[in-house]
């Protein structure tokens, strides 16, 4: 099957990956020269899919299904009115998506339907989360530890042109769930740990998540019950944050996200693409496991001169295209930019063991061995500023 992809980068990465280990030809489309997934696809097209409407139609004349990995409002729109016309599956829910990207929007949806959120300001205390209501990941994400920093952060996110989301910091492990629904009967995948950086971008997701099962049952409840309301068709993401042992829903995300999918691959076996295409081509709910036979370790790092550093997932933006090895290391898989001899490169490492234990030794081994083949000298896995503040 020709799948097309749209969009190269981050999120291009994850679709393109996937779409490649269920041995889908992949089409991807960027007018970026040099995308992130560029080495991933089997066929790249530098277009422009806005502004080339004929070029982007008869490319797109040629696949079986269309998948987008762009959050630009034009291009989606676009790409929407070229699947209609042409009759080929289009993998993304619109009216969900632009609930979604709206933290506003969503934190509406949330109350009415009763899902347990943070609390907003000024009926919290610090420390505070600001974010942009349009901004998804860590973008434009600020810590505020007291008023003048809420007042300083204010105004340089005013900047941005968005409104302002300002809820209570919950303190407590960050769990992830994809959610794959048809007309808003879903099903949960299994649930992913998230640990971040000091710029709250996300290095490492984990499986198994810890979690009670109380915690699991009201997790899945909850994005459900989202996806219900939401009539959703496609994938959602939910994110949560566990506080006093409720989860409670930071932020919700109707597209194939990033690095929570390869994760759950490698532990489950379940292709989260592959299970797109079969639902908007057979028109029925596929079936999933939801649970992993294997633990796994995703995390990114970034070597510059003699320093070695975990970094969030956003470092990867902007680099070269990245390269797929299977063994290297000792890892499972590395995507890397890593050329011979440099001294400044990013790599997304994936571990999988047969027990969190065994993946953490398998981790140590790797790290040691990338330490001495590049002569490394300085390591660095930073935290949030909360973590840090709280040891």
């Amino acid at each position: 099957m020709r799948i097309a992809i749209v969009g190269g980068q981050l999120q291009g990465v994850e679709a393109a990956y996937l779409a490649r280990m269920a041995r889908y030809e992949v089409v991807l489309l960027d007018k970026n020269p040099t995308p992130l997934a560029l080495k991933l696809a089997s066929e790249f097209h530098r277009v422009d899919v806005v502004r080339e409407p004929e070029r982007t139609r008869k490319i797109l004349s040629t696949v079986a299904v269309l998948l987008p990995a762009t959050e630009n409002a034009e291009a989606l729109q676009a790409l929407a009115e070229y699947c209609t016309r042409a009759g080929i599956p289009y993998l993304h829910d619109a009216h969900a998506y632009s609930i979604s990207s709206s933290k506003v929007k969503s934190n509406l949806l949330f109350a009415r339907i009763g899902i347990p959120t943070p609390r907003a300001w000024p009926n919290c205390q610090f420390p505070v989360i600001m974010k942009p209501s349009g901004q998804s990941g860590s973008k434009g994400v600020k810590l505020a530890r007291n008023n003048h920093e809420l007042r300083q952060f204010q105004k340089e996110l005013m900047l941005l042109g968005d409104e302002i989301v300002t809820e209570e910091f919950v303190s407590g492990p960050s769990l992830s769930v994809e959610v794959i629904a048809h007309e808003g009967e879903g099903i949960c995948l299994p649930v992913t740990q998230l640990l971040f950086d000091r710029a709250y971008d996300c290095k490492r997701v984990v499986v198994p998540a810890q979690m009670t099962p109380e915690v699991a049952q009201s997790l899945t409840e909850s994005a459900l019950k989202i996806a219900r309301k939401l009539g959703l068709t496609g994938i959602m993401d939910v994110e949560v944050m566990v506080g006093e042992g409720i989860p409670k829903v930071i932020e919700i995300d109707a597209r194939l996200p990033s690095q929570t999918p390869i994760a759950v691959y490698h532990a489950s076996g379940i292709n989260m693409v592959e299970k797109l295409v079969r639902l908007f081509c057979q028109g029925s709910l596929p079936e999933c496991p939801a649970t992993a036979n294997l633990a796994v370790n995703l995390e990114h790092f970034k070597i510059a001169g003699d320093h070695l550093e975990v970094v969030g997932e956003t470092c990867l933006a902007g680099r070269l295209p990245l390269n797929l090895f299977t063994g290297l290391g000792g890892a499972d898989q590395v995507l890397t930019d890593y050329v011979p001899g440099s001294r400044d490169w990013v790599a997304t490492v994936i571990i999988t063991g047969s027990s969190p234990a065994n993946v953490e030794e398998k981790r140590d081994k790797f790290l040691n061995q990338l330490i001495r083949d590049h002569k490394l000298r300085y390591f660095s896995d930073p935290k949030p500023p909360v973590e840090e503040m709280v040891g």
